[in-house]
């Protein structure tokens, strides 16, 4: 009883256990002096085991985690007794299976009244057979189980598999039958399939097993077969983690790839048109919407001008309602879409520009017409070109130019000159076309088609409708509009400033660029301005024309500033060129004339003034080239 149970010694000398005793009150000591050690439970099944007890290493086992762990004598002695009895399981074929200590192993981590470093020391103690073994990890349950049951190699795929909801032996049990299928050999011992066809076998099978869900089949579908594709095509895996995970079903992917990867083993060398094929498999795909379409065409071919199912930002600002677009056919549309598609891959990349994509950069630049607009107008001449050698002549364009939509009569002019720089006598007006400018940002007009009411430098003051009297110095230009008219960057930057200004400026907007410029937009209406800390990109709405602050009628006041000294902003802008005073502000109170220039006011009829501050000053900005 003082033990804490019947000891015994083996045949080598070491003490064994026969059986605990773990109750030691009063009644227990009676019992034991009046019937013996016998008369115990512990010394029952003892017995009734044929007189088993623990060997010396069970025994050495249970008094450490009796003694030293704090484990209670029972559940210690219970946990020793559960490794035992355990037999290899073998296959039909005599191999192992299942192995003694893998089942022991399994069995202590279902233990739940041990800790995880008592579970350690009983497997040191008990389970470990050599030096260099050593016991399994239980902290983690899922580690212990994937190092059982998963190939080190699937580890992490088989985890992600249990994020997804699938258990270890669901995907044990597909990804079995997936490296079966793929290494399944023929006569000829040569594969009888590739892996991707294999993996649509796959699949096949997943989809019609009724006993998983949705939710399942996805995550076979992801972490079981495209997990699966090896290093010699490591470009499906990027498509998949960087174009199509979280916009289509892995199972679409997975079937897409692999009937993708049949068509070019079937259409090799037989020079058929690949883009418009493969396009017409995802079309027989009829649970998917023209957006994934499009996703899973671009991890088939980089060409987004290719792309069918592609709709560029461009295309999305075309008026549907257009008189021309309207009446343009199913090809004429597509061929629109499919040049915008090229422009904005070649935009997004940062490409050079060359030939009607660079015509339509600086057309955007210089006029503010929609590369949409261009890329209809350039629809428009193939479609009128008589000689089909892409030469329109100078009536072809003209009547293309009249066809588009919603043009002032500056950029019909400037979309005709375009056509042919060398063309005379341009039926819209003059129009100065410049060369293709790659890298920085040229400076656009805020509002396409303004015209400038007051020029930058000195004028004739003013009184508005306030009451105030305008500055003599004007460090702006004005530009004339309807209220409400979309205000844009003029080149791509950040906002730094948005609101009212106590300056007579009324709501304004300040835009910091890369080039150290920073762009001011004053007058507009009120709330109208995107707020602080917006990335806007040249062209982008930033606000609307108002008349906010000491001002005569709605119009843009628009502040050019370097380094927090005001520039005439037609210097920054090519569509203003002709409109450049030669003024510039020295610093004080007054304008220099650097070249020749009026410095007067262009005049403008009723169009808006604004009288701004008595000096044409701001805080300054570090300058941040890059």
């Amino acid at each position: 009883m003082r033990a804490g149970g019947s000891y015994a010694l083996d045949r080598e000398g070491n003490r064994i256990l026969q059986f605990p005793i773990f109750e030691k009150g009063a009644g227990d000591y009676a019992k034991a002096m009046l019937f013996g050690k016998w008369s115990g439970d512990t010394a029952q099944d003892y017995i009734d085991r044929g007189f088993k007890g623990l060997n010396a290493k069970e025994t050495a086992a249970y008094e450490e985690m009796r003694d030293k762990l704090g484990v209670a004598p029972q559940d210690a002695y219970e946990a020793v007794l559960s490794l035992r009895g355990f037999e290899a399981v073998k296959d039909a074929e005599g191999n192992t299976v299942q192995g003694v200590k893998e089942q022991q192993r399994l069995a202590l981590l279902d233990n739940d009244k041990l800790t995880a470093a008592q579970k350690a020391a009983l497997d040191k103690a008990v389970i470990v057979s050599g030096e260099d073994e050593m016991p399994a990890d239980y902290s983690d349950r899922t580690a212990f189980l994937l190092s059982k049951y998963i190939d080190e190699s699937r580890q992490d795929a088989a985890r992600g598999a249990l994020e997804s909801g699938l258990s270890i032996d669901q995907f044990a049990q597909w990804d079995d039958r997936r490296r079966a299928l793929e290494n399944e050999k023929g006569a000829d011992d040569k594969k009888v399939r590739t892996d991707a066809e294999a993996r649509l076998l796959v699949l096949d099978e997943v989809m019609q097993d009724t006993g998983l869900t949705d939710a399942e089949k996805q995550a076979v579908a992801d972490y079981v077969l495209i997990s699966s594709i090896g290093e010699e095509d490591e470009k499906t895996r990027k498509n998949w983690n960087e174009i199509a995970k979280g916009k289509v079903n892995a199972t679409d992917f997975v079937r897409f790839q692999a009937d993708a990867a049949i068509y070019d083993k079937w259409a090799k060398g037989s020079g058929t048109d690949n883009a418009d094929n493969v396009a017409d498999i995802l079309r027989g795909y009829d649970s998917l919407t023209d957006e994934q379409r499009d996703v899973l065409f671009q991890t088939y071919s980089s060409s987004m001008s290719r792309n069918p199912f592609h709709v560029s930002e461009y295309e999305k600002t075309i008026d549907q309602n257009g008189t021309f677009y309207a009446a343009l056919t199913g090809d004429g549309k597509a061929r629109v879409r499919s040049l915008l598609n090229e422009y904005e891959q070649h935009i997004n990349e940062g490409r050079e520009l060359s030939e009607w994509r660079a015509k339509a950069y600086m057309a955007e630049k210089e006029a503010g017409i929609s590369p949409a607009t261009y890329a209809m107008y350039r629809v428009a001449l193939e479609t009128a070109n008589t000689d089909n050698k892409g030469n329109p002549r100078t009536t072809e364009a003209t009547a293309c130019v009249r066809a588009m939509d919603g043009l002032t009569q500056q950029q019909r002019a400037y979309l005709w000159q375009s056509t042919n720089t060398s063309w005379k006598k341009n039926p819209f007006g003059a129009a100065t076309v410049g060369d293709y400018q790659s890298g920085e940002e040229t400076g656009i007009n805020p509002i396409a088609g303004a015209q400038i009411t007051s020029d930058f430098g000195p004028r004739e003051s003013f009184q508005t409708d306030n009451g105030a009297m305008s500055s003599s110095l004007h460090p702006s230009i004005d530009l004339a509009a309807p209220e409400g008219t979309p205000i844009g960057a003029y080149k791509s930057g950040k906002v730094v400033k948005s609101g009212w200004s106590e300056g007579g400026y009324g709501w304004v907007i300040e835009i910091e660029h890369s080039d150290g410029t920073v762009s001011a937009y004053h007058h507009m209406m009120e709330k109208s301005a995107v707020p602080v800390g917006t990335e806007v990109k040249q062209g982008e709405t930033v606000g609307k024309v108002g008349q906010t602050g000491n001002s005569t009628g709605p119009h843009l006041d628009l502040s050019i500033l370097r380094d927090g000294t005001p520039i005439d902003p037609a210097t920054m802008i090519p569509e203003f060129k002709d409109k450049a005073t030669g003024y510039v502000w020295d610093g004080s109170s007054v304008y220099t004339t650097v070249t020749s220039g009026s410095g007067k006011s262009s005049g403008g009829g009723s169009s808006g003034r604004s009288s701004g501050p008595q000096r044409p000053q701001r805080p300054k900005r570090p300058s941040r080239r890059r």
